[in-house]
């Protein structure tokens, strides 16, 4: 019981992801929806998603990277831009996604 209850839970988990990220991308090619970067998830992103906003949390996306064990290439990336070897790790790994292309949104 307790196998497929995760199952369940995982693939749910990993539908909601592809429909966010799915949002993303349109906002990103379109426009629409808009999109805002929220830098930390406390937000009232009640509010934004009630007028339509798509939110984005660089940490996701970070997370997404780690996740797939493709966080070093962006985060040198971004040390070679200019952050510091001790800024946090998952801001350099969203700048450095972004300054090479490789966010999980294209």
């Amino acid at each position: 019981m307790m196998t497929e209850y995760r199952g369940w839970i995982h693939q749910r988990q990993k539908e909601l992801m592809r429909q966010w990220y799915a949002r993303l991308d349109e906002s990103a090619r379109t426009g629409w929806p808009p999109a805002i970067c929220l830098m930390i998830s406390g937000n009232c992103v009640e509010v934004l998603e009630a007028f339509g906003i798509v939110p984005l949390y660089p940490e996701v996306n970070a997370l997404q990277l780690a996740i797939r064990h493709q966080a070093l290439g962006p985060i040198l990336a971004a040390e070679e831009f200019g952050y510091a070897t001790d800024n946090c790790a998952y801001v350099k790994a969203d700048i450095g996604a972004y300054l090479i292309g490789v966010t999980p949104t294209g």
